[in-house]
C-alpha cells in the first residue's frame, strides 16, 4: 500500500527593492506579493553631473563641507575604505572637525558602528560604505550622498581582481531610503559624464 504525503511551505521574503529581473524570476512561483506602506516623509531627488571620476570625489568632498559649515548632517556612500580615509583626510585640512566625521564599515567593531547610528546634537558626516545600505536608520541624516559606486571582488579576464563598478538601480534606491524615514531629506546622485566604469550586473542585479 503506497502513501503519498504531500508538504506545504511557506517562504517568506523581504526587500526594500526587487530588480525587474529578480521579480519576473519570483513570478514562475506565482507569489502573493505585500506591498507596504512607502517612505512617509518626502525625499528630495537629484543629480549632480561632473566631468570626470576625479571630480566626482572632489564634488563630494566639496558638498559635504559645504552642508556641514550650514547644519546638515549627510550620510555619503564611498565603494570602499581607502577613499573614506581619503575623504576624511580632505575634510580635516578644509578644516571639518574630526569629531564631525565619522566612518561607517565592515572593518570597523560593534561599538563603532553603534555609535555611528546614534544621532548627536552637533552636524556631522557619516562617511560609509555599501554596509550602510542594509535596514539602517540614522535619525539625524538630512540628505544622502551617493557617488553611484560599489566594489566587488571577482574573476575578471581569468584574474581575480577587486573592481569598481557603477550600482545598479536597485543599490541606489537603498541608498536614497536612507532618509525620509523619519523626517523629510534630500538625495545627490553624483553622476560622471560618460563614464568609463562598468555597470554592476548580476543575475540578481
Amino acid at each position: 500500500l503506497q502513501t503519498q504525503f504531500s508538504r506545504w511551505f511557506l517562504i517568506a521574503g523581504a526587500s526594500a527593492t526587487f530588480s525587474d529581473h529578480l521579480k519576473g524570476k519570483l513570478e514562475n512561483l506565482k507569489p502573493a506579493w505585500i506591498r507596504c506602506q512607502e517612505r512617509p516623509f518626502p525625499v528630495e531627488s537629484n543629480v549632480v553631473e561632473v566631468p570626470d571620476e576625479e571630480s566626482r570625489y572632489r564634488a563630494a568632498n566639496d558638498m559635504v563641507k559645504s552642508l556641514l559649515d550650514r547644519g546638515f548632517t549627510i550620510l555619503v556612500f564611498f565603494p570602499g575604505k581607502t577613499e573614506i580615509a581619503n575623504a576624511r583626510e580632505s575634510l580635516i585640512k578644509a578644516g571639518c572637525s574630526e569629531e564631525a566625521l565619522v566612518s561607517f564599515h565592515s572593518e570597523l567593531d560593534d561599538a563603532s558602528l553603534q555609535k555611528a547610528k546614534e544621532p548627536t546634537h552637533y552636524a556631522r558626516a557619516i562617511l560609509a560604505t555599501s554596509l550602510a545600505e542594509l535596514a539602517l536608520t540614522i535619525p539625524d541624516v538630512d540628505i544622502v550622498i551617493d557617488l553611484g559606486l560599489i566594489r566587488d571582488i571577482g574573476e575578471f579576464a581569468g584574474l581575480l581582481q577587486v573592481r569598481d563598478f557603477l550600482a545598479p538601480l536597485s543599490r541606489c534606491e537603498q541608498r536614497l531610503g536612507r532618509v525620509g524615514r523619519v523626517k523629510e531629506g534630500c538625495y545627490v546622485y553624483l553622476q560622471v559624464k560618460s563614464s568609463k566604469v562598468a555597470r554592476y550586473e548580476t543575475q540578481y542585479s
